[in-house]
């Protein structure tokens, strides 16, 4: 079941993504170890924030079941999902907490920003000491600092979102085209992030068409929307090894 779940997520088949993970939850019924309900509340809750995204009438219903399923998801672990900080060691915490910041984000609600502002820092400082390659910390420290832009950009403090977004910038532009084709969801979360900076610098009067910084920002939207992407091929010997590689491939 988890295999099909992780097939219809990248197939963009939230809702049978979201169907399946119900599902097992309840197969489950709680027995199964910390660390297996730890993915399943995870995964959940990443399904149900990009259905969110997809199904504007549901939109806020699945935000806050999401945001739920990843304080679940925490709690596996043993860590107070009401408070910010975070001193994990783990990857895969990390990733949880990127997930709830970022759909916290998505809800809109002052309140929440105002604390994913506070998580999205704490993970920020931890990435040298978290992530081993250059590369992987650009990746992440590009997404962090796209959830910071569009936190400050509803805040309407458009003077950090300036400094933000020169951030951002330089972040990409010291990314070598190799770099982001190695790394997993690299171009896809360099064009997105990109993308939705440039929105909101429009939508939000922050920049204009003319500006340098906007002119920078488009050109490397170009450039890396313009790269490919190199999935790996996949063995199909057996089941296990089959969905020990797509999460290999796609989840870490």
């Amino acid at each position: 079941m988890e295999c099909f779940r992780i097939i219809y997520l990248r197939e963009g088949l939230y809702n049978k993504a979201n169907n399946c993970f119900e599902k097992f939850l309840k197969l489950t019924e709680g027995t199964r170890y910390k660390r297996e309900t730890f993915q399943l509340y995870r995964n959940l809750a990443l399904s149900e924030y990009n259905l969110a995204r997809t199904e504007s009438i549901r939109k806020r219903e699945l935000l806050y079941s999401s945001i739920e399923n990843s304080n679940n998801a925490l709690r596996c672990r043993n860590i107070d999902p009401t408070s910010p900080e975070f001193t994990s060691k783990d990857l895969a915490v990390f990733i949880a907490r990127f997930n709830r910041s970022q759909t916290l984000v998505e809800r809109e609600e002052e309140e929440d920003i105002k604390f994913a502002i506070k998580e999205l820092k704490n993970l920020n400082k931890s990435i040298p000491e978290l992530l081993s390659t250059q590369r992987s910390q650009k990746h992440w420290k590009g997404n962090i600092i796209t959830q910071l832009i569009k936190s400050y950009s509803f805040l309407s403090e458009k003077e950090k979102v300036k400094l933000l977004m020169n951030e951002l910038k330089e972040i990409y532009f010291s990314f070598e085209n190799s770099e982001i084709e190695k790394q997993r969801f690299g171009i896809q979360n360099a064009t997105e992030n990109l993308q939705s900076i440039l929105t909101i610098a429009l939508e939000k009067k922050i920049l204009e068409v003319n500006d340098e910084l906007y002119n920078q920002l488009s050109e490397l939207h170009q450039r890396i929307s313009n790269l490919t992407q190199k999935i790996p091929k996949i063995s199909l010997r057996d089941w296990s090894k089959y969905i020990y590689e797509i999460e290999k491939i796609f989840l870490t």
